[in-house]
Parts: structure tokens; C-alpha cells; sequence
């Protein structure tokens, strides 16, 4: 891979990480909110970790689709 590949690839991951850090940030703090009296907090908090970390971890694949298209395109 070179230097132009790298960047490309942080770029996209970057902005797509980022937008939907937002939106589930936004979604984490109502679902807390709603949650707060609820008797199992504690492990409805530890659920939103794990299935934010899950969704970040795909966010590799439409990255890898995106380097794909764009650098198959660039090419030809």
C-alpha cells in the first residue's frame, strides 16, 4: 500500500466513525435517560460498550468497499 492508499482509507474511516459517533452518542444518552431507574443500569450500560465497539468494528468493511471502488476506478 502506499502513502495516497493510507490517507484515503483514514479519510473515509474517519468520516464515517465520526458521524456515527454522533448519532450514537445521541442514541446512548436517551436510551440511558429512559434506563436510568431501571434495576439492571449497570448492565445496560455495559451493553451499549459492547455494541458500540461492534458497530465500530464494521465500519471496516463499507471503508475497504470504498477503497476498493475508488482505487479499481482510478486505475482503469
Amino acid at each position: 500500500m502506499n502513502d495516497e492508499t493510507w490517507k484515503y482509507a483514514y479519510r473515509c474511516w474517519g468520516g464515517l466513525n465520526f458521524v456515527l459517533g454522533i448519532i450514537l452518542t445521541i442514541l446512548s444518552i436517551f436510551i440511558l435517560i429512559l434506563m436510568k431507574d431501571d434495576t439492571n443500569f449497570e448492565m445496560i450500560s455495559v451493553y451499549l460498550v459492547f455494541l458500540q465497539l461492534g458497530i465500530m468494528m464494521l465500519t471496516i468493511i463499507p471503508t475497504e468497499f470504498f477503497l476498493h471502488k475508488h482505487f479499481t476506478k482510478s486505475k482503469e
